[in-house]
């Protein structure tokens, strides 16, 4: 047997073993430990990644002391129910509050916004037209994109927009080490999100949910997938009229999401969200620049000149995240200049912000994407990926 059939095995016995001592079935749960057991073994003395020997090693631990309280008085307990092994989330997966941000707050993602609000709000502003045509339109969106595109802020606005709670559920968040945790996050946040009249349920990095079942990054995702998939396909607008229930997810790396997950019906529109024009870069370096008062710090000049000079000069491969790190890294140089001026001479004006400043902070700060990583990206947008 090759890993990934070893992993599958092992999970696929964990699961028996969980469902047979839920229900009480003490003898046959230990058995499918102990099967479970051998495949970890099998795995441990395998060539696997680090991460999941680690995994497999607590995992191995476990699977000890609940074959072991099976013959105690503490049989029937099945590693999934275990106290204090797998921590619970505490409290929602939704916001408390409907987020403040409209689409009007997005600058420079025209093309973004003109596919958000021909697909999502158009047709929930005139649903005695659109309800001629079908049942359903644009509830499931993917965004796919460079990192720093600013994704995460379209999905609250477009939450803002529609007066929405919105589950912000991470990749990182779902995935757990206990087998079938993740598949019963995927559920509680279904679950939830049918509890309202309004929901917007985003999967940020989902390709870490749903990566190619083909691929060596699924073999602890598949049973996440699956429950994945299933949920999707029970959460619809269609059999409640009265409820808006939409699903975003972003990603990374469009082209390691599984085919299920891509093809047409799971979601209705993807969407390209490339890196911040000439407009966005503005308005993400005078907001990465404004204090908490609404004032800015001390500029040579007219700010906004000084914001146009940065821009133009982040103008290729730079996403938002470098451009918000780039304006800090600006401000604290110049501010730790300044403090060290005032510590000599407090009536000294304290320096102001000059565009060489920013160049030399610019210039030592190389950005996080590249040409060949925007290739991919176009590549995958005409299906050549």
């Amino acid at each position: 047997m090759n890993n990934s059939t070893l992993f599958e095995a092992y999970c696929k016995y964990c699961e028996l073993a969980n469902t047979a001592a839920d229900k009480g079935q003490s003898m046959s749960a230990a058995t499918y430990y102990r099967k479970a057991l051998d495949y970890s073994d099998k795995l441990l003395e395998s060539e696997i990644d680090d991460n999941l020997r680690q995994q497999l090693i607590i995992r191995s631990k476990e699977i000890v002391n609940a074959i072991l309280a099976f013959e105690s008085d503490d049989a029937g307990v099945s590693i999934k129910t275990q106290k204090d092994k797998s921590p619970k989330r505490k409290g929602s997966w939704f916001s408390t509050e409907v987020p403040k941000y409209k689409l009007s707050d997005v600058k420079g993602l025209k093309d973004v916004i003109e596919q958000i609000e021909s697909d999502i709000i158009t047709p929930i502003r005139y649903p005695q037209v659109y309800s001629k045509y079908a049942d359903e339109f644009g509830s499931r969106i993917l965004l796919y994109g460079p990192p720093g595109t600013g994704k995460t802020f379209v999905v609250k606005c477009l939450a803002g927009e529609l007066g929405c709670k919105i589950a912000l559920a991470r990749g990182q968040d779902i995935l757990d080490k206990y087998v079938g945790e993740g598949e019963s996050k995927i559920k509680e946040i279904f679950e939830e999100a049918n509890q309202y009249d309004k929901s917007l349920i985003f999967f940020d990095e989902i390709d870490a949910l749903a990566a190619d079942r083909d691929s060596d990054d699924s073999r602890n995702t598949k049973g996440i997938l699956t429950a994945l998939l299933t949920e999707m396909d029970g959460f619809s607008s269609k059999k409640e009229k009265n409820k808006l229930k939409i699903i975003i997810a972003a990603t990374n790396k469009p082209w390691a999401l599984d085919a299920a997950i891509r093809r047409g019906g799971r979601f209705d529109a993807p969407i390209y969200v490339r890196l911040p024009d000439d407009e966005a870069r503005y308005h993400m370096i005078e907001n990465a620049f404004r204090l908490s008062n609404g004032s800015y710090p001390p500029i040579e000049g007219d700010p906004r000149v000084l914001f146009r000079q940065i821009s133009a000069a982040l103008d290729k491969w730079y996403g938002g995240g470098d451009i918000v790190a780039i304006c800090t890294r600006i401000r604290k140089a110049v501010s730790n200049r300044a403090a060290k001026q005032y510590a000599e001479n407090p009536n000294i004006p304290l320096p102001r912000i000059t565009y060489n400043d920013c160049l030399q902070i610019i210039n030592a700060t190389p950005p996080t994407i590249n040409q060949e990583m925007l290739d991919e990206f176009e590549k995958f947008s005409k299906g050549l990926r």
